[in-house]
């Protein structure tokens, strides 16, 4: 594989899996050092400030592992949100995410999550809230391009000039496509690099995320942006070492890496369906391997 210059990616970012970031997955990826930074799945805020204590509860295997976390937030209260945001910043997190991108129904229904792009001027109003809430630095964004159909100018106008991120993260598919294939992924791609041009001149970050599944594609994208970052999710728990080689690190050889994956696992977290669904994560419900797992074979 051709080496690649340093740097040339500018963050390299596990994506935030919904049901999978537990505590055992968490020490997994944290012993077997695949990754250097963590964004949780999101901490849904819904009609009262949480107890400290179930905050803790939620950021504390992430806040464990000693590497820099983004904590995601999801709700439609704007004070709600910025008070929560307040106290992820006091339990450590060195940022807060506010999530503008989960496709589940029952995130969109409430207008949460992806459902937010449904009404950009209501976005607006909780997007200035955090940013006048929080520390300039400390404040991102994580998005789609539209909600039923592609409106990537739009929405990147709203989060931009209201929100003011440090960061934006954005996963090329509307809410409704959710993850199925799209034809034109790389000219969204290229349509999101070109707009968000003068917010990254003014020094923001911006993330690229959905179906970059090698390091060919994270570098031509870090290239096309003068160094933007990377997030991977999916792509990355089938290929475990994918995020260490966009850093430039060396990597132990794959399927050596998912067994070592999977026993470490299976050591933190006895439960036969738990390692069942890792497995079926790292080989596919497909493969030879998952399914004599399933039978009861290893």
């Amino acid at each position: 594989m051709k080496n690649f210059t340093e740097n040339q990616i500018s963050e390299v970012w596990p994506g935030p899996m919904e049901g999978v970031m537990k505590t055992a997955f968490i020490e997994t990826v944290s012993k077997l050092e695949l990754v250097s930074r963590w964004m949780t799945p999101f901490f849904r805020v819904s009609g009262y400030v949480p107890k400290k204590r179930y905050l803790m509860e939620f950021l504390t295997p992430f806040l464990n592992t000693g590497l820099p976390v983004s904590g995601q937030l999801m709700g439609t209260d704007a004070k709600l949100l910025g008070e929560t945001a307040k106290m992820m910043l006091d339990a450590g997190c060195f940022e807060v995410n506010l999530n503008c991108g989960c496709p589940s129904n029952r995130v969109v229904s409430g207008n949460a999550g992806g459902g937010a792009l449904k009404d950009l001027a209501k976005l607006a109003d909780i997007l200035k809230h955090l940013r006048d809430t929080l520390p300039d630095g400390r404040f991102s964004v994580k998005s789609r391009i539209g909600y039923d159909f592609p409106a990537t100018r739009e929405v990147l106008n709203t989060i931009i000039e209201y929100g003011k991120p440090d960061r934006l993260t954005i996963h090329c598919r509307t809410t409704k496509e959710a993850y199925i294939p799209v034809p034109d992924m790389q000219e969204r791609f290229d349509e999101v690099i070109a707009l968000t041009s003068p917010a990254r001149e003014q020094g923001m970050v911006l993330i690229l995320n959905g179906d970059i599944s090698s390091v060919e594609t994270a570098m031509s994208l870090a290239q096309k942006a003068d160094g933007c970052g990377i997030m991977s999710a999916r792509p990355w728990m089938r290929d475990l070492a994918l995020l260490r080689r966009m850093e430039n690190k060396p990597v132990a050889d794959e399927e050596s890496l998912k067994e070592e994956f999977f026993d470490t696992f299976s050591t933190l977290n006895s439960a036969q369906g738990a390692s069942l669904e890792i497995a079926r994560l790292l080989w596919g419900s497909d493969s030879d391997k998952f399914r004599s797992m399933l039978n009861g074979k290893r």
